[in-house]
């Protein structure tokens, strides 16, 4: 990304192969096999760039697979419909009315999952540790950026970018963006109304979340 890139992103999120991706493991999603195994092959292998240009096809049909990929897929693939809601510009007539409350559900969905996995004591991310994952990143790439230690700060940066603790940040920010934003997201008055309760939804989980993990 250039030094222009809206303040909304984190570039280093976007440049392809710098994060091992979601394993089969990471997709599946206790008590909801068959539609965490759909989500599995819709977006197993691909990078953020390429989930955000599957999603922009058929967002209709790949907001439910958020809804269903366990934690350490949704925490990677976030900011594809994070991204994805920005740079938004209007809804059309024949859009599913409102797309942004079927989002905001899945958001909401996910945001509390996280919640009861940290209340039940389960890790909320893959099990190597952070400064592991980064060691190994560190490794795989550095053939790639010449500046090793340069490069050990940007992995580790990437792996805070997508902790819980961030994306119910985040979710709080997309959040105030499509209240804040409502005639981008609805044809009509009625519409609007609709997108208050579930984006509320998701500020109160997010929060919520936030809660548990602050000191």
């Amino acid at each position: 990304m250039s030094s222009q890139s809206p303040t909304y992103l984190i570039p280093e999120e976007w440049i392809d192969d710098l994060e091992p991706l979601p394993t089969y493991e990471h997709f599946r999603h206790p008590g909801a096999d068959l539609d965490s195994e759909y989500a599995r092959k819709n977006f197993e292998g691909l990078s953020r760039t390429q989930a955000l240009v599957k999603f922009r096809d058929c967002p209709f049909t790949h907001q439910e697979d958020f809804l269903w990929m366990s934690p350490p897929a949704f925490l990677f693939y976030f900011p594809v419909i994070e991204r994805y809601l920005y740079e938004f510009d209007k809804a059309e007539p024949t859009d599913f009315s409102p797309m942004a409350s079927c989002i905001a559900n899945a958001i909401s969905s996910q945001l509390s999952y996280l919640r009861k996995l940290h209340q039940r004591g389960i890790p909320l991310v893959p099990p190597d540790s952070a400064e592991s994952q980064a060691a190994r990143m560190t490794s795989n790439h550095k053939k790639k950026r010449s500046d090793a230690n340069a490069s050990r700060k940007l992995d580790l940066a990437i792996l805070e970018a997508r902790m819980p603790r961030s994306i119910a940040e985040r979710s709080q920010r997309l959040a105030d963006h499509v209240l804040s934003n409502p005639t981008k997201f609805a044809l009509n008055r009625e519409e609007e109304q609709l997108l208050a309760k579930p984006w509320s939804k998701v500020k109160l989980n997010a929060q919520k979340l936030l809660n548990l993990l602050n000191p």
